[in-house]
């Protein structure tokens, strides 16, 4: 009886979070949630994309494109959910449109700008957000960016699997990377 207590202890407590090696050699970006599965366990999936394209105007607009078939979670399947659920075959791509100043440069490069406001398209109409930014720990030349939000502000309903009795994706996202400066081109 103890034992049986115990493994039902554990499978209501236990959090699988997929193993996450940020990329230290490139400029990636990410998704991250938490989704219970069968009723008692915690999962955090995470997709990683490396695919990044980064477009800069004279006046210092910059539009950083991704493929949405680009993110790899370590499960196909997944992937390409997350390929229809943000309407991929409409527009294929998320962006995120924003301006720096030539002060905002100054001041990320010496890790004294703590945000980035602009939009960020990922279904179909962009959407006011703001990225915490800082100076990576491991390459001063690099910025980490990091949006801790949710699916319904980009008017998406988690989805789940059996009336969530399989699967139930919280409410929950972060969008995280790293931005090498050479591809922001400052």
């Amino acid at each position: 009886m103890k034992t049986l207590f115990l493994l039902l202890t554990f499978l209501m407590t236990s959090v699988i979070a997929d193993e996450f090696n940020p990329p230290s050699d490139s400029s990636y970006v990410a998704w991250k949630t938490r989704k219970r599965m069968f009723l008692f366990k915690e999962v955090i999936p995470i997709g990683v994309s490396k695919n990044i394209n980064i477009k800069k105007s004279v006046n210092n607009d910059f539009t950083i494109i991704i493929p949405k078939d680009s993110f790899d979670s370590g499960d196909s399947d997944r992937d390409k959910e997350v390929v229809l659920i943000l309407k991929g075959k409409k527009n294929p791509n998320i962006e995120f449109n924003f301006n720096l100043s030539k002060l905002d440069i100054i001041n990320l490069k010496s890790g004294d700008l703590k945000n980035i406001k602009g939009k960020l398209n990922a279904t179909d109409s962009p959407i006011d957000v703001t990225f915490s930014i800082s100076l990576n720990e491991d390459n001063k030349e690099a910025i980490d960016v990091k949006y801790e939000g949710n699916f319904s502000h980009f008017g998406i309903k988690p989805p789940k699997v059996a009336g969530g009795a399989v699967a139930k994706v919280y409410d929950e996202l972060t969008l995280m990377g790293t931005i090498l400066f050479s591809d922001l081109m400052i």
